[in-house]
């Protein structure tokens, strides 16, 4: 199996895990004395995992965001080699040897 497929997989059931633990504690806790409330207390758990699910999103846009100008003067670079070697001012030989560095 491949492994990003498999943490990926790992993380998906630990994130299901979690919300159906959060239920049970809920039921098992604040709604003990209320056992009609179940429905209250996956309400909460489904809640729960769309919190999670937005904390991850916004915790992945925050660290992209701060190799976003890294990544902006990367493809300035390779728009600027790729027109160099258009233009016949840069031989493909020498992009070649740069993309063979940076590949």
């Amino acid at each position: 199996m491949d492994p990003v497929v498999f943490l990926i997989e790992a993380l998906l059931k630990l994130y299901n895990w979690a919300g159906q633990v959060l239920t049970y504690v809920l039921m098992n806790t604040v709604f003990k004395n209320n056992p009609e409330a179940e429905g209250a207390a996956k309400a909460l758990g489904a809640a729960f995992n769309m919190l999670v699910n937005l904390t991850a999103f916004y915790i992945a846009l925050k660290i992209f965001t701060r190799f976003e100008r890294i990544l902006l003067y990367i493809i300035i670079a390779g728009w600027a080699i790729f027109v160099a070697v258009m233009a016949g001012m840069l031989s493909p030989d020498i992009a070649s040897e740069i993309s063979r560095i940076f590949g």
